[in-house]
């Protein structure tokens, strides 16, 4: 034991941070391996976990513990609160690597495949998860009593496996959206103990689901061509099936317009649609184009009546839209105009 850390005799192996251990934690050049999956359970004032410069068996990126390839994400340290996204190149979220969490929010990098047992249990102030495309195993339990975590969650076609107790107990979770067949290994009990409404909806043409239930949780069949926004309005809380010339909390935005520029419709967005602005030469404005579903137009105007797409330059950028109006005569508007294809 060090500083009530406690080790092997040789201190190659770190066997279990003392409850509450405070500030960051360095391990050690020596460590080879991490012993037994509660090493670091219960350090919920764990700040950061750094790394020796001299061990060459695991890595610190921004305080997350990783092994030495990047390719394992092995320990998020308990006190860390707030939004985070995995890097690229880590291909696995290890065993109860988030248990006990406070954080809200993760981003999972398109390279994960695996998510591993329990690791996000009770991660009680998790709200959302994003699953990349190319994801291939939910652990057992990996998001157990994860009690804030809603309202929907979509599953990727490339997700065969799912294990026990995956989503059990997390009690505000709506649906599921799953993007592909149902998966060839499915655990017990994976979505018991979710909200009372909790419904499965899939895509017409996948395979293995039934209606009007499926292995014991109400369905509901998706026609995508019918409902293109049907995973953003799910994953805001709102039926499949809504009409999107609809604005439902009065703010004047329609659900068509927070769709297209990828807007959360549950909030006011009077004051969160693209404005201007300007400079002395010209007037610019940015706003989301990544909706392949929509089809975006800027045009201008000199009278408020007649438009078209006279003196405006047009930049895109990943999928972000720049337009830039000149200031010269005669003086112009513009608008952004969006229709569903």
């Amino acid at each position: 034991s060090f500083l009530g850390v406690l080790f092997n005799k040789g201190k190659t192996t770190l066997l279990r941070l003392p409850d509450g251990y405070p500030g960051p934690f360095l391990l050690p050049a020596t460590v080879e391996t991490i012993g037994g999956y509660d090493a670091f359970d219960q350090c919920t004032s764990l700040t950061e976990i750094r790394v020796d410069s001299g061990n060459t068996h695991f890595k610190s990126i921004d305080g997350v513990l990783f092994n030495i390839a990047g390719t394992e994400l092995i320990r998020f340290p308990g006190a860390r609160t707030g939004d985070y996204v995995v890097p690229a190149g880590v291909q696995k979220i290890g065993d109860r690597s988030f248990r006990w969490s406070p954080v809200t929010s993760v981003t999972i990098s398109p390279d994960v495949t695996e998510i591993g047992d329990f690791a996000f249990e009770e991660c009680s102030e998790l709200v959302t998860i994003s699953l990349p495309d190319g994801l291939v195993s939910i652990g057992p339990g990996a998001f157990h009593f994860c009690h804030h975590l809603a309202p929907a969650v979509i599953v990727p076609a490339s997700v065969t496996d799912i294990g026990y107790d995956a989503f059990r107990g997390c009690d505000r979770l709506d649906s599921v959206i799953f993007k592909g067949d149902e998966p060839t290994s499915f655990g017990t009990a994976v979505f018991n103990d979710t909200a009372p409404r909790f419904t499965v909806y899939y895509y017409t043409g996948s395979t293995g689901f039934g209606h009007p239930q499926w292995l014991g949780y109400p369905t509901v069949e998706i026609d995508a061509d019918q409902y293109p926004a049907a995973e953003w309005l799910l994953t805001h809380g709102i039926g499949h099936d809504t009409d999107l010339g609809q604005d439902l909390n009065g703010d004047s935005v329609k659900l068509l317009m927070a769709w297209a520029l990828n807007l959360d419709p549950r909030h006011n967005l009077a004051n969160e649609l693209p404005k201007p602005t300007s400079n002395s030469a010209s007037v610019v404005m940015q706003f989301y184009h990544g909706n392949p579903n929509v089809t975006y137009r800027m045009e201008s105007s000199t009278d408020l009546v007649n438009w078209g797409g006279e003196g405006m330059t047009m930049f895109l950028f990943g999928n972000t839209f720049t337009v830039t109006l000149k200031k010269d005569a005669p003086q112009r508007f513009m608008r952004l105009v969006v229709e569903e294809k």
